[in-house]
């Protein structure tokens, strides 16, 4: 069986397609398929053209023509059918299903459809320009009366009981486990806060750490990702946005990790890859129970903390007391080995195979 994987944009901006679809076909290729990751590289022209492989999985990223805006490049659409009806895939994977994507999931071809954020107002369409957020909640709204199936990226993305007869999948980001968990009772006293800002508020977090140190005067915090508005906070430094092999480095470094997260529909619906990377190293991570990070953690983990006074006692004393962080570091890396990729390519094959 031939699938083929249609993302929705490029691999150098956003982490869809690296952090997602490209991890999932990878692991599918277990159980037999052949597997296609077609590109519409609109937004990272310097992959447009390509033809290749990673491991077992084709990557191709049709090129692009001149355009006027690069959400309207026509040369890059006919490829991008072109390509599909040359390689007659039996099912189509459609990420998101908005722009281009938008265009090959009608072509007539039998498809799968998955949702990994909340596309309309209340998620990512409040910073959209108007007409594009009305586009792109129309071509959402299409698809999912169309597809075979859906499968979603976390729980509040499902719909309600009895709302809809298109079979669903929960089927959250998963992760590639480290060789073995890191031996985070050596590291010295260091927290990682791990974000792209958009999910933490300045003003919560400028709180809570003041409050560790306050319990745990030795404590440091280390912030990774590209979070422009991060605070200046004392014994505190910004990493900005690492690669590899600078995060394994951090993360594998650290007493632990913390996830103040704040409370939102977008949140809610997000699948969180910077909490699966951290449990993938066997990081102690401290997280509040909202959305996925509730569900992927698992209810009565003791990384789950009630609230931002727990998760600040609870750092400190995990920070001050290596031996502390023993049992944390064990529940972390049960949890990431509940959550690879490979299972989550084995419960999408199980899914498949009985899909209408």
């Amino acid at each position: 069986m031939h699938i083929l994987f249609v993302a929705p944009f490029g691999l150098c901006q956003k982490q869809t397609v690296p952090r997602r679809l490209l991890p999932l076909a990878q692991s599918l290729s277990h159980h037999g398929y052949r597997l296609t990751l077609l590109v519409p590289a609109w937004d990272c022209p310097q992959q447009a053209g390509r033809d290749e492989w990673i491991g077992a999985v084709r990557i191709i990223s049709p090129r692009l023509g001149p355009a006027p805006h690069p959400y309207l490049d026509l040369r890059l659409l006919l490829g991008l059918l072109r390509t599909v009806r040359l390689l007659a895939p039996d099912l189509l994977f459609v990420s998101k299903g908005l722009g281009y994507a938008w265009f090959v999931a009608r072509l007539g071809a039998r498809f799968v459809l998955d949702i990994d954020d909340l596309e309309d107002m209340a998620g990512w369409g409040r910073i959209r320009p108007w007409p594009w957020n009305r586009l792109a909640q129309a071509q959402e709204r299409h698809l999912r009366g169309r597809a075979a199936g859906i499968t979603v990226a976390a729980r509040d993305l499902l719909p309600a009981p009895g709302h809809t007869a298109t079979p669903h999948l929960y089927l959250p980001n998963g992760l590639f486990p480290a060789p073995s968990p890191a031996e985070v009772q050596r590291n010295p006293p260091v927290a990682v806060l791990y974000t792209r800002g958009v999910d933490v508020s300045a003003a919560r977090l400028a709180r809570l750490w003041r409050r560790i140190l306050s319990l745990a005067p030795e404590a440091r915090l280390h912030i990774i990702g590209d979070w422009t508005a991060a605070p200046e906070l004392p014994r505190s430094r910004r990493l900005g946005w690492l690669q590899e092999p600078d995060l394994t480095a951090a993360l594998r470094g650290a007493a632990l990790a913390l996830f103040p997260v704040e409370d939102t529909p977008l949140i809610r619906a997000k699948s969180p890859a910077r909490l699966l990377d951290c449990l993938g190293h066997g990081l102690p991570v401290l997280a509040l129970p909202v959305g996925e990070y509730r569900h992927l953690l698992g209810d009565g983990s003791p990384m789950l903390v009630a609230d931002d006074e727990d998760m600040a006692r609870t750092a400190a004393r995990l920070l001050s007391d290596p031996e502390a962080r023993r049992p944390y570091a064990r529940a972390a890396w049960q949890c990431a080995l509940r959550h690879t990729w490979i299972r989550r390519a084995e419960e999408l094959h199980r899914w498949l195979v009985d899909l209408p």
